[in-house]
């Protein structure tokens, strides 16, 4: 039984950077200027909570452009400080590090597998 609360808590427990989108999110999902900007405006406002499934999926559709950042109301130096292209990345890094990969592959990705705009 302690096996499967363990995967239960590490499956809904958010880590930091995935708790950081989820309050962009949040903001943006109660905002919605951004809507139209790109995939992940359009697929955060069929949520109305996000989970780490869903946290996932968003910083996947994310391509760091940045134009929700120039035009973002609650941009630093906003007491908001949203910020959802680091926030994404950041999320997106911890989780494409943290993926199993063979041993001879693992020597040359990890610690350095991603692309430099996640980082």
């Amino acid at each position: 039984m302690k096996q499967l609360e363990k995967l239960i808590i590490e499956a809904t427990v958010l880590t930091e950077p995935e708790a950081e989108v989820e309050r962009v999110m949040q903001v943006c999902n109660a905002c919605r200027y951004c809507e139209g900007f790109c995939a992940v405006f359009p697929a955060m406002t069929q949520r109305l909570e996000f989970g780490k499934a869903d946290i996932h999926y968003l910083a996947n559709l994310c391509h760091n452009c940045g134009a929700c950042l120039h035009a973002c109301q609650y941009a630093p130096p906003h007491e908001f400080a949203i910020n959802v292209p680091k926030a994404m990345a950041q999320a997106a890094w911890r989780r494409i590090n943290s993926m199993p990969s063979p041993p001879l592959l693992a020597r040359y990705t990890v610690g350095r597998g991603s692309p430099s705009r996640w980082r």
